[in-house]
């Protein structure tokens, strides 16, 4: 009898730990990641390819938590709020806390945007960038193109930073924009009919990949085991970039090449 209680107590924590859904943690990265209502599914090709493709791999459900701030979203993530943050580049400095999967799911291209009237045609070298002040998002990666004491960065840690960002620059309190990928702040420009009052340039460094990041939780680790095939299969077939291509116009995801 007291082997058979303790067998039914196995099972029903192992049935409790299937039923617990994924909590995934999301911050403003429009147009990939579109706003539907605070924590419902949101639109976008990523919530498409979890949705569709990844969803149904790892047999999991999903509670969808955001869009929050980056910088509180990473503190909940690292305090166990969230099981993983949707989109996250590579650092170096948290592979000890973020667990990344074996390959990305997409790949950024890094820029900045200027008004169109500022005095630059072309960002080749990192000198190019001295002196000027750039706005960026607090808690976003910072490639090393950027990293300079001649570069001044002005952090926002607004949750629509995008927005916040682009304010300042046609305010001219900035001398440029940062984006992790070029096509989220041409988005936010076009969004708000400012399009033609910038020019954006592609950083002459590497692209930089982008990650969906789990905790070192049990049931993070658990999804990051069943997710590293799915998502691996998926990036090999460049499935994300197909749907990138429903959702994002060609001269977006073309800019800067």
């Amino acid at each position: 009898m007291k082997k058979l209680t303790i067998i039914l107590i196995l099972c029903a924590a192992a049935c409790s730990l299937s039923a617990q859904p994924l909590r995934i943690g999301y911050y403003q990265f429009e147009p990939y990641i579109i706003f539907q209502g605070k924590n419902q599914i949101p639109g976008g090709p990523i919530a498409e390819y979890w949705q569709e493709y990844l969803i149904p791999a790892l047999k999991t459900n999903v509670e969808w938590i955001g869009p929050l701030p980056l910088l509180r979203l990473q503190k909940y993530f690292e305090n166990g709020g969230v099981d993983a943050i949707l989109v996250f580049p590579k650092d170096d400095s948290l592979t000890g806390r973020y667990r990344y999967p074996q390959s990305p799911f997409m790949i950024g291209r890094p820029g900045l945007s200027f008004l169109k009237d500022y005095p630059i045609t072309a960002v080749t070298r990192k000198s190019d960038l001295y002196d000027m002040e750039i706005s960026y998002v607090k808690g976003g990666f910072l490639p090393p193109f950027l990293e300079s004491e001649a570069i001044i960065i002005d952090y926002t840690t607004k949750e629509k930073y995008l927005a916040t960002n682009l304010d300042i620059l046609l305010k001219k309190r900035v001398d440029a924009v940062f984006a992790l990928d070029v096509v989220t702040i041409l988005y936010e420009a076009d969004k708000h009919g400012r399009g033609d009052q910038i020019k954006t340039f592609v950083l002459p460094t590497e692209y930089i990949g982008l990650y969906t990041v789990f905790s070192s939780s049990e049931q993070g680790q658990k999804m990051l085991r069943l997710y590293n095939p799915a998502n691996d299969r998926l990036y090999r077939e460049g499935v994300f970039e197909t749907l990138t291509e429903k959702y994002i116009p060609e001269n977006y995801r073309k800019a800067g090449r």
